[in-house]
Parts: structure tokens; sequence; C-alpha cells
């Protein structure tokens, strides 16, 4: 494993994306604070120092048709890690942490894909870890480890035990698909509970099933049960 630091980047996977030629499978990039710091559907990760923040590059092994499958893996590693302390995190699909609905990490996966081959997958990670006080626009909608545990958490020594934790997983992935996705439904924060959703661009509104064997969330809805691969839910 390559670990490369920084105090300050602009996106550890925009690092990851174009470096990823001449950098080794499962190289990790760490930093303090991203000045551009990327969520999922084009939003701003925003940090003040307190959060962990990393990216995870695989090239080995990589095929287009599995890589939901390493989101789900990912919130798997992650949850593992952090329920250690007896905490009630769920996992909300497609790849947030949660606690009572707070948001509590967000993974992002971005694949490089050349004629129909994944030649790199770059997963980063977000973590509140020591956060106290969050920007007004994410008080009613985020929380962090030290709010929920009130105690400090050492980030780097937390990132180390995730990533020991999504590498002995990732050795077993072929073979572990069924243990990831029954994991990922035994944890869900979704399971029977009533969303909404935009599907072939209409709103819908309907009640989690869980999540299939591809990765995939199958939803009951008035026009009959769909099946979602990405997008944003969000509680009805």
């Amino acid at each position: 494993m390559k670990i490369i630091q920084f105090d300050t980047i602009d996106s550890t996977n925009d690092y990851l994306k174009t470096h990823y030629l001449e950098l080794p499978d499962f190289s990790v990039v760490m930093t303090h604070h991203q000045t551009q710091g990327k969520g999922r559907l084009g939003r701003v990760w925003m940090d003040d120092g307190t959060q962990a923040l990393f990216s995870i590059l695989l090239k080995n092994h990589l095929f287009i048709g599995e890589i939901e499958h390493y989101s789900l893996l990912t919130a798997m590693a992650v949850h593992q890690v952090l329920s250690k302390d007896g905490l009630n995190l769920k996992i909300k699909w497609p790849n947030d942490i949660v606690y009572k609905d707070l948001k509590l990490c967000g993974i992002l996966c971005e694949s490089v894909i050349s004629h129909q081959q994944v030649e790199a997958l770059v997963i980063g990670i977000g973590i509140n870890i020591n956060t106290v006080v969050f920007p007004e626009s994410l008080k009613k909608t985020a929380t962090s480890l030290k709010l929920i545990n009130n105690k400090d958490y050492q980030i780097e020594a937390l990132i180390h035990e995730i990533l020991m934790a999504f590498k002995i997983l990732l050795s077993s992935v072929k073979q572990n698909k069924t243990n990831i996705i029954d994991y990922c439904n035994q944890h869900a924060s979704l399971t029977h509970r009533k969303i909404q959703f935009t599907y072939q661009d209409q709103p819908f509104i309907g009640i989690v099933d869980n999540i299939l064997p591809d990765g995939s969330l199958q939803v009951q809805t008035s026009k009959g049960p769909l099946i979602l691969h990405s997008g944003e839910v969000t509680l009805h």
C-alpha cells in the first residue's frame, strides 16, 4: 500500500484520477483539508480539519458491471470500524453512513473507463470525526463521531484501521458479494421506509424493499416495483 499525505490539496479523488497511470494499485491519498472537496451529484464536501479525508486507487481486476459493489464494500468496511464502540450506525444506500438519519460519512466512487474497460476506480471517503460545529446548511443533516460519542478520535489511526478492513474485504470481493449485500441489508437505514426519488426524470414516492444482489435498490411504488441503480433518495 502506497500512502501519499498532504496538508492541503484540491481534491484527493482528483489527484488519483490525474496520476493513476504512474501510481500502483491500492495507492491512498490522505489530507487534512481539501479546497475543492467533492460529494455526490456535484456537491461540495466542506471540511475544517476535523474530518478524515482520503481516497483509494484501485486498478487491478476491475469490471464495469461490478462497480456498485465497491461502493457497498467501502460502506461495509467503514461501518465495521466506526461501529466498534457500539454505535448504532446505519448504511444509507448507495454510499452514506448515518446516525439517526444524520450523515456521518460520505463515499464517492469515480471510475476511469476506456473502450468498455475500467482502467481505474477512485474511492473517496469523507468522515466527520471530531467536528463540533457545522455550517448552517449542514446543522440539521450532519453529525460527527465526537458529537455522537463525546470523545476525541485520532484521525490518522482511524483511517489506517478502515484501510485494513477495506483491504481484507477487497481480497475476497469476488467470492463474498453475497456477504457484502447481506451485511448492507442488515444495517440498512432505508428498509421498509418511505422515500422520494427521481426515476427516468419523474418524481416518485415508494417503500424500500432491500438492496438486491447486483447492488441496486428495489422500491415498491404505486406503479409497481422499481429498481434504482444510482441517484439521490431522501426520506419522505
